[in-house]
């Protein structure tokens, strides 16, 4: 499994907050998506990303289907106009699913 952690930076958090939310109703949506968590930083420190989302993916085909999946191109576009990100990809160890 494929773990991606997205960190997110914006002046506009409301319209982050309705692009994180259309992230999330595409769970079980996208063959190979197996999950999805949005969250909003509570602390000081994280140099004003303070919203971030993570998707676990079972494999590397799951990811290309995510990428031009069409339920997600126009929320990453979206995204992508009102927002700076940080994405981290990385493999899970044996089995990790939360």
């Amino acid at each position: 499994m494929i773990r991606r952690c997205v960190l997110v930076r914006s002046a506009e958090p409301e319209r982050v907050d309705r692009v994180l939310a259309a992230f999330e109703r595409l769970h079980g949506k996208v063959p190979g998506l197996l999950r999805i968590v949005t969250a909003v930083d509570r602390g000081d420190r994280s140099r004003g990303y303070d919203r971030m989302f993570t998707l676990l993916f079972r494999d590397e085909e799951a990811i290309r289907v995510w990428s031009g999946h069409p339920a997600h191109v126009p929320i990453r576009e979206e995204l992508a106009r009102c927002a700076e990100l940080i994405v981290f990809e990385y493999d899970t160890p044996g089995g990790e699913s939360s």
